[in-house]
């Protein structure tokens, strides 16, 4: 097997695993351009990533599960919920690899988010997210996941 046959074997179990892991969930992921653009909206159990098509987009992807997944302990910090997220990306890859390390720490910062320049964009990029959430809420009539509530149970009430 080519290198390029490994690579592109490793991708499509890349993207089997994030289609797995929303099926079992219940999440919906909608898809968008860039990584960059990727968001979480827990409460109304979605996710925004673009396809799987490398390492980085899959740790993305799974990142942004892990908003939806993970016990974040009610943290209303964000960095604390960064963090939580990419704990459990990082438990839950298939594998852990060193483009999926580079790629957490462009997005955390060299100090983990504890960064200022990191800081301000993370809260930024946040009320960007609080602006689309509304959004999705209002046009999809879909009301949010009250905190505690499973994303299992909140799909049910949806009728999925």
């Amino acid at each position: 097997m080519s290198v390029n046959e490994q690579t592109a074997d490793m991708v499509g179990r890349f993207a089997a695993h994030v289609d797995y892991l929303l099926a079992e969930h219940g999440v919906i992921r909608l898809e968008c351009a860039s990584s960059e653009n990727a968001c979480a909206l827990r409460d109304l159990g979605m996710i925004i990533t673009p396809a799987v098509v490398d390492e980085c987009t899959y740790v993305t992807a799974m990142h942004e599960l892990g908003h939806c997944l993970a016990s974040d302990g009610g943290h209303e910090e964000t960095i604390k919920r960064e963090r939580a997220a990419w704990a459990w990306a990082e438990a839950n890859v298939l594998c852990w690899t060193p483009a999926m390390a580079a790629d957490k720490l462009r997005v955390m910062g060299a100090h983990g988010g504890t960064r200022p320049d990191t800081d301000i964009r993370t809260y930024e990029r946040q009320a960007r997210l609080d602006g689309v959430r509304q959004q999705l809420a209002t046009t999809a009539a879909v009301r949010p996941r009250p905190r505690g509530e499973s994303i299992a149970a909140f799909m049910k009430r949806r009728g999925k």
